[in-house]
Formats: structure tokens, sequence, C-alpha cells
């Protein structure tokens, strides 16, 4: 009786010795981050991708990550994007986690000024329950996108492990025709260095004052134009006497008035859109901070209204 007891531990213990390797060497799944272009101004969609693509290999050099974006993000994502207020909507951000396979998004706004393209991003985890504006990026003319987002990218995912210089870059595996993940080789503990702080930001130009300076002067050259008409038709009345010598026509007065009140109320909106440029610039263009309150376009055409807050 003791016998078969005293064989039966000693099984029961070599099948813990045999499993116990096995568990021990279950890898540890590598953060997988989502890059979304969520909103593109003046860039087409594939322009959009490209940046994307760019932006992925440059967190993929500079961190111990795996990424997924540019085209292949837009392949698993709905035919028209995810919206520019997906970002303020748990719903969205965990549909959108769930079918990019990603634990970490990066909603990014790109606006392409001139020869310039402003970045900015938005850090959100998969539930959508915490969220963070990142510093915004500039890309000069000529300059690499890969090679300014890998240097950024300890800013933008500070949680995560930088990749030691000496540690290979994992390659991206093509996605299956099931649009699965694919998986990448688990790092070791030797692609782990410590992350050093973040230099400070340099002054730059805030997106809102792009913004709030586009509608300044917009309104202004809308403003000249109503002015110059209403002039235009005032010098018109006086040379057929009106009013001097003869009634004037009540529609043609109509339409000068008309024409003056909208001078008016266009001067008044470049004024006061000046201001908040000014304002916007002063208080947080320094700091690389977003506003609280920001104008996105939407996809039907118009603009929405973001206002941004921390509880």
């Amino acid at each position: 009786m003791h016998g078969r007891h005293l064989r039966a531990l000693i099984a029961g213990a070599a099948a813990l010795v045999a499993v116990a390797p096995s568990a021990r060497a279950q890898p540890k799944r590598v953060s997988r981050v989502g890059v979304v272009v969520a909103v593109h101004v003046n860039m087409s969609d594939e322009d959009a991708q490209a940046l994307g693509d760019q932006i992925g290999e440059g967190l993929r050099d500079a961190l111990v990550i795996d990424v997924v974006a540019g085209a292949q993000a837009a392949r698993r994502l709905p035919p028209k994007g995810v919206g520019e207020l997906c970002v303020a909507r748990p719903e969205c951000v965990k549909d959108t986690a769930q079918r990019l396979d990603a634990d970490q998004l990066l909603f990014l706004t790109v606006v392409r000024l001139g020869k310039r393209v402003q970045v900015e991003p938005t850090w959100t985890d998969a539930s959508g329950a915490q969220s963070a504006s990142r510093d915004t990026i500039v890309l000069d003319a000529g300059a690499s996108a890969r090679e300014t987002f890998a240097g950024a990218a300890g800013r933008l995912l500070p949680d995560i492990a930088v990749r030691s210089k000496t540690a290979p870059v994992e390659e991206p595996t093509p996605p299956a025709t099931s649009e699965k993940p694919a998986t990448l080789a688990t790092s070791t503990t030797s692609d782990l260095v410590v992350t050093t702080p973040p230099p400070e930001p340099r002054r730059r130009i805030h997106l809102g004052t792009w913004i709030a300076g586009g509608v300044a002067l917009g309104a202004l050259a809308g403003g000249v134009a109503f002015g110059l008409a209403a002039r235009s038709a005032k010098n018109e009345l006086e040379d057929e006497g009106c009013g001097d010598t003869k009634r004037c026509d009540d529609s043609r007065v109509d339409s000068l008035e008309k024409k003056m009140l909208w001078a008016d109320v266009f001067y008044a909106t470049s004024a006061v859109a000046a201001g908040a440029a000014v304002l916007i610039q002063l208080k947080w263009g320094g700091r690389g901070e977003p506003a609280p309150v920001s104008v996105a376009p939407t996809s039907d055409g118009g603009a929405a209204v973001l206002l941004r807050g921390e509880f």
C-alpha cells in the first residue's frame, strides 16, 4: 500500500517538474499600439496612410513595441474611417482597439499647411477610460516622419520601454487574409533601457492659432469684398443724383445697406478671430498643450467644436 502511494507521489512530482519549465517559458505579450489618422486636412487618403506607415515605423524603431498603422490599420477600420470625434467616445475607442487588436491607441489629427505638416496626437488606452493629449509635432518640408517620430516616441508612449541601439528591429509581418493580427517574436530583457526625460518642447505655432488666424484672414477678405461692393453701389447712386434730385430706388438702397451690414459683420468676426489667435498662442503655443476649445472638420464638410478637460 505504502509503495503504491510513494510511486504516485513520485509520478506527480515528475509531472510538475515537466510542466513548470513550459509554464515559465510562456512569452509576455509585447505591447501593441494602433496608430489611427482620425482627421486629415489638405491631404489625400493615400498620403495620410503613407504618413501613418512612416509614423508606425518610427515608433517601432525606437520602442519595444508592435505597431499597426497606415494601410494595414485602414484595412481593419470602417471604410469611412473612425470619425473625428471617436477619441471622445469610449465605445468607438473600444471598437477601434478590438479591430486593431491593440492595447493602446494614438489618434492623430493631421493638417497640411503649405509645405509643413502638423500632427496633433491623442493617446488612449484600449477601453477609452484614459486619454491624454501629446505635444504637437511639426514636420517641415523634407523632414523624415519616421525619424521625427522615432525621436518623439518616448514622449508619445512614455510607459513603453525604449529599444536599445544594439537590439534588432522587428520587421512588420504582412497581415493574413483573415486579417488576424501578426505575432512578433518576444523581445528579451536585453532590449530594455531606462527612458530618459524628454527635452523641453520648443515654442511653436499652435494648431488653434492656425485655425483662428485662418478664420480671421477669411473674414477680413469677406469684409473687404463687401466693403468695396458697398462703396461701388453708393458711388453709382450718387452719380445718378439719387437722394439729391430724385427719389432713390428702394431695392437698390436696401441692397446697399445689406452690403454695408455684411462688411461690418465680417470685420467684427475678423477682429474676434485675430484676438483668439493671439490668446491661444500666448497661453498654449509655448508649452505644447492643446487649447481647451478646438475646431475640427467633419466628414460632411462642416465643423465641430471640441471641448477638452480633466476630471
